[in-house]
């Protein structure tokens, strides 16, 4: 079985337009798809941390909603299968 898997952040902090074209490529594919954005790697945790420390309630990824708000409505209505959202957090 082919499974596509596209990345739409490498990093905290990283581009918030690159997941846009992916989302449209993922969803030409006829198969299982995921898309997931690494923004919780070792090169960022002390940064969060740092930020958990000033506002507990902050999260990890201050980027969060700037990643998927422009792709969540295309996922949602266009592929239609009710998937769950991943996170590592």
């Amino acid at each position: 079985m082919t499974v596509v898997i596209g990345c739409g952040a490498g990093f905290s902090g990283d581009r918030t337009d690159a997941a846009g074209p992916l989302v449209e490529a993922l969803l030409g594919y006829d198969a299982p798809r995921a898309l997931m954005f690494e923004s919780l790697g070792e090169r960022t945790l002390a940064a969060a941390q740092l930020r958990r420390f000033q506002n507990p309630d902050s999260g990890d990824e201050p980027l969060l909603e700037a990643f998927l708000a422009p792709i969540l409505g295309d996922c949602l209505a266009r592929d239609g299968s009710g998937r769950q959202c991943l996170s590592r957090r």
